[in-house]
């Protein structure tokens, strides 16, 4: 249920301010889901709010933001979580996702936004939507939700994993021109949307996903649309091996 007005008071509020000050018996007084003023209990009790909270023993914060989902894996979550991550991308989460309908990839992000805002995330980056998860779907769930979200669209033009090559699960593949075709279209659709809540990224692939040439094309995207790019560094200890045998560097 929403409030036109909402007063919680009594806590202990970390403002995260420059001075990182800590109020205690501290209150926040939020209307039209914009928050007006932050002080003590005492000094905001002139508001008269349509919905009060006393949050005495309470610790009031800004929500938490997590920099790295994946919004499609929260249907699988417990699958094959004792193998090696080759194999478990290769025989059990790419051979799932790889099957999934725009309803699953809603559906399953509408489950990992429900458990994120539940335990205090508001925010976050989703690394890689694939086309089958219905992107348009996700963004709808993301503006009804209410959250901010960082929605990253998967960049590949190789189906290998480091030293792996061609191991991808075939319903897992898209070309160089179809990701940056949907990415752009999304974009011009999505980015800034529901009150700027919603972002639009480029998700590139793992290493061994993407060659260096598309790398250097997405860059060049970013920076003219002045977005971001998000991609897996470091998963495993052979991705640093790969890296500096490969490109010489860390």
């Amino acid at each position: 249920m929403s409030y036109d007005s909402l007063l919680i008071k009594n806590g202990y509020i970390l403002t995260l301010n420059p001075q990182r000050q800590i109020l205690s018996n501290g209150a926040i007084y939020i209307e039209n889901e914009k928050i007006v003023e932050v002080g003590k209990a005492e000094d905001l009790k002139a508001h008269k709010a349509e919905k009060v909270i006393d949050g005495k023993n309470k610790i009031v914060m800004p929500g938490l933001i997590d920099t790295h989902v994946h919004l499609a894996q929260a249907l699988i979550r417990g699958c094959a979580d004792d193998v090696a991550l080759v194999d478990w991308l290769k025989k059990y989460v790419w051979v799932l996702q790889g099957n999934f309908t725009h309803d699953d990839g809603r559906v399953s992000a509408e489950l990992c936004m429900a458990e994120m805002v539940r335990t205090g995330t508001t925010s976050f980056v989703e690394c890689m939507i694939h086309s089958r998860y219905g992107f348009d779907g996700i963004a709808k769930a993301v503006e009804k939700v209410g959250m901010r979200g960082a929605l990253s669209k998967i960049v590949m033009d190789s189906t290998g994993y480091a030293d792996s090559a061609d191991i991808m699960y075939p319903g897992m593949v898209e070309n160089a021109e179809e990701c940056l075709t949907e990415t752009e279209q999304m974009y011009k659709k999505w980015h800034g949307k529901a009150d700027g809540r919603i972002q639009v990224w480029y998700g590139l692939r793992s290493l061994g996903g993407v060659t260096p040439e598309l790398f250097k094309d997405v860059a060049r995207r970013t920076r003219e649309k002045n977005t971001h790019m998000t991609m897996h560094l470091g998963e495993v200890i052979d991705d640093v091996r790969y890296v500096k045998e490969n490109f010489d560097t860390t």
